[in-house]
Order: C-alpha cells, then structure tokens, then sequence
C-alpha cells in the first residue's frame, strides 16, 4: 500500500508506520519470508475528447503566441517523447518551471523561452501548464507577471491540481 501511495497519482513520499512489536520482532528463517508482487504500474486516465479538442481550439485562438510551461510532472509521467513531439509539431516557445524538468526539452532548444521568461509571460493570452504548478515560481499566474485576462490550459496527474491558484479555462487530467 505504502509503495502504492508513493507511485500512484502525483509520486511522492508515503508515510509508513509500523508497530513496534514488528520492528523489535522475529523472522523465520528466509525459505518462509513471503515476498509480495510487485506494484503494477500506475493506471493511466484519458482526458475526454471535448476536452482535447478545446485545448487544441484555445491554442489555435491565441493572439499572442502560447506559452508551454513544462514542470516536473511531464518527467515523472516519462512523457518526455511526446512533449517533444508536441512541442516541435506545434512550433510554440515553452519554459521550464524547475530544473526536475531540465530533461523534458534541451536547454538549448530554440523554441525555449527561458532568456526572455517574464517578457514571454506577461504577454502571453494562452498558457499550457504541462505537469507544472502554478505556485510560487510561476509568480501564481497573477499580474502584472502575467496579462490579466490569460486563459490557462492545464494537464496534470493529479485532479486536485487543476485550478490551483488561477482558475484553469481547460483542464487535462491525465
């Protein structure tokens, strides 16, 4: 269950507590020591369609060029192939929220909006949150670090995620 709740949703630390008789006891002999399987892989959610295609629309729309911003999330799904693809397809600049998701997208690349990171945001009418978090490194998604009337397009594993901070225009759990 521990290793479960540590994998399972966003991964992260589990509290575990065990009985003192159990860490003060006993085992047999390794011959009757009981091994467990292994955790499965965490199940994987489909956003719904109309979802998808709202996104895609929202994106299509932007006045000024949409931002992606790609947080350690996209790390942990192992989701770094497709958001190149993503990225490279669409042809839109992106940021990196932190450096757990230095590995997403090269430094080097040159749709990485990261020289002109507070200039790109604050003109930005559209914003893809792809396993980022809309927290203190992103200054919360409010002004005057960003235009007022942004509208965000947020993909998490996490549902408790969504709308965090700054109300979210489409949400993508997935």
């Amino acid at each position: 269950m521990a290793t479960r709740h540590a994998i399972y949703g966003r991964p992260g630390a589990t509290y575990l507590d065990v009985p003192d008789d159990i860490i003060r006891g006993k085992c047999d002999p390794i011959e009757k020591v009981v091994e467990v399987e292994r955790v499965p892989e965490p199940p994987r959610m489909v956003a719904p369609t109309e979802n998808v295609a709202a996104a895609l629309n929202l994106l299509e729309r932007g006045r000024a060029a949409a931002r992606f911003s790609l947080g350690k999330g996209m790390a942990w799904s192992r989701a770094e192939d497709e958001v190149r693809a993503f990225i490279e397809r669409t042809q839109l600049p992106f940021l990196r929220s932190s450096r757990w998701a230095r590995g997403v997208m090269p430094d080097d690349h040159p749709l990485s909006a990261a020289a002109a990171r507070s200039l790109a945001l604050q003109h930005a009418d559209v914003i893809f949150l792809m396993g980022a978090r809309l927290n203190w490194i992103f200054h919360f998604g409010q002004a005057p670090r960003y235009a007022k009337d942004v509208k965000i397009i947020q993909l998490d594993i996490a549902p408790e995620e969504i709308g965090h901070n700054k109300a979210t225009e489409v949400a993508l759990v997935r």
